[in-house]
């Protein structure tokens, strides 16, 4: 008679093989991610502090951006607390709340995706400051710091205008503020010419497009998105000038690209 081993014992191997294939697994996939976080590391520090490592002499290497959106446990009841836990709140909260839904509904015509318009109408039913909130021209800022006290201003002077009457939202339609950490990730698509860059234009996803047309621009504080600014560097002024002048709060991202790409062909 041969040996036999409980089915039993089968199981349990089966089991402790698999537990440790899916540890093995996670610790893996979790080495991946601190490689890559820490090789980006300065990157992100740069972004965050107003920097930019890629120079327009240099070759336009594409990089997409991973967002982890976070809590931060304030939240608003009416436009008074709105406007003074605004000042509070760090940078990545107002950009947050303001940019968010152009890369979540990419796939959508832009309607409204400011959050604090939305609340405003909905949550506090007031109708002529949401509109204003809503018809901020996003374009027009290069900073954080100056989109944020527009729209404070514009609560506070609702405010004053209608001498500090504060409707409260309903128990339950509290405004969250969120914060959202950008990590920038390479995607290996270089461009070392104007022709080249062109073509790997073609091949960037949604995520890309918007870290280096949106986010990049209002984070580091300058008054053109990263492909104008390389473009001029490489002496295509009138084509930088023209993919500057573009509205990405008005297109899809798809459309943003193909716009673009139309303007390098022309």
């Amino acid at each position: 008679m041969g040996n036999h081993v409980h089915p039993l014992r089968h199981l349990e191997y089966d089991a402790a093989r698999m537990r440790t294939n899916w540890v093995g697994f996670a610790f893996l996939i979790a080495f991946i991610l601190l490689l890559r976080v820490s090789l980006l590391h300065l990157y992100v520090r740069d972004i965050s502090n107003g920097v930019d490592r890629m120079t327009h002499t240099e070759p336009f290497r594409f990089n997409t951006v991973w967002s982890l959106v976070e809590l931060t446990g304030l939240e608003a009841h009416n436009l008074q607390e709105l406007a003074a836990t605004l000042r509070d709140v760090p940078g990545s909260c107002v950009f947050h709340h303001t940019h968010d839904g152009f890369l979540s509904h990419h796939f959508e015509k832009p309607v409204v995706y400011n959050d604090f318009a939305s609340w405003v109408a909905d949550a506090l039913q007031e109708d002529e400051l949401a509109e204003k909130l809503a018809s901020i021209d996003l374009l027009a800022f290069t900073t954080i710091r100056d989109l944020r006290e527009a729209i404070i201003v514009m609560i506070e002077s609702h405010l004053r205008r209608n001498r500090g009457y504060l409707r409260p939202c309903p128990p339950g339609d509290e405004f969250h503020f969120c914060e959202s950490r950008s990590f920038v990730i390479p995607t290996g698509l270089v461009a070392h010419d104007v022709p080249e860059f062109f073509e790997r234009l073609r091949t960037i996803t949604n995520s890309s497009l918007y870290f280096h047309f949106l986010e990049a621009r209002l984070r580091i504080g300058r008054p053109t998105n990263d492909f104008s600014h390389w473009l001029m560097g490489r002496g295509e002024v009138k084509l930088a000038e023209a993919v500057n002048n573009l509205d990405p709060y008005s297109l899809t991202l798809e459309e943003l690209k193909d716009e673009i790409i139309a303007l390098g062909a022309a």
